[in-house]
């Protein structure tokens, strides 16, 4: 069974987009613990106050602020951040292509698949085979959330069917 694609993005070079699907490579297996109450094993909360009236805030009430050098706070809501032009949020946009063996992997944080989108097969095969037999990988810019990141694309190899065979991590 394939994985879920979690975000659907293009590679982008020059002039050149492929549509890519982005599927998580690993699941996280920690056990969830809580903070509980060694007497009687009640959990612990944390309670979100306001420092100004003191009064608890629910979560779907907080929202995100910028205080300026004289102590104004400028309250930012969803809508103002989705009004940003921020064209990399699609985008998985290339900034250099380096050898394969230049790139350590303990410095990689998260891995993802990527697999093609059916309508953009041919190039995105092209790619892949082209960092494949040059020994290259693709180092790129990808905002996901809102943060940039930098990251790097390579082909993964494997045999036989199985999950998509290129790697963002």
């Amino acid at each position: 069974m394939a994985p879920a694609t979690i975000a659907k993005l293009s590679i982008t070079f020059g002039l050149v987009s492929i549509p890519v699907h982005v599927h998580a490579a690993t699941q996280d297996h920690d056990v969830p613990l809580h903070q509980v109450h060694a007497d009687d094993g009640g959990r612990i909360r944390m309670k979100r106050t306001c420092e100004k009236c003191g009064q608890e805030v629910a979560y779907a009430d907080i929202a995100r602020g910028y205080q300026d050098g004289a102590g104004r706070t400028a309250v930012l809501t969803d809508a103002d951040f989705a009004q940003l032009p921020l064209p990399s949020m699609k985008m998985i946009d290339v900034m250099a292509f380096v050898d394969t063996v230049d790139i350590d992997p303990v410095s990689l944080s998260r891995a993802y698949f990527l697999a093609a989108d059916p309508a953009s097969a041919k190039p995105y095969v092209l790619l892949r085979n082209t960092l494949a037999s040059t020994g290259k990988a693709a180092i790129t810019k990808v905002t996901p959330h809102r943060q940039p990141r930098v990251a790097g694309t390579a082909p993964r190899s494997r045999p036989g069917p199985g999950p998509p065979d290129h790697a963002l991590a």
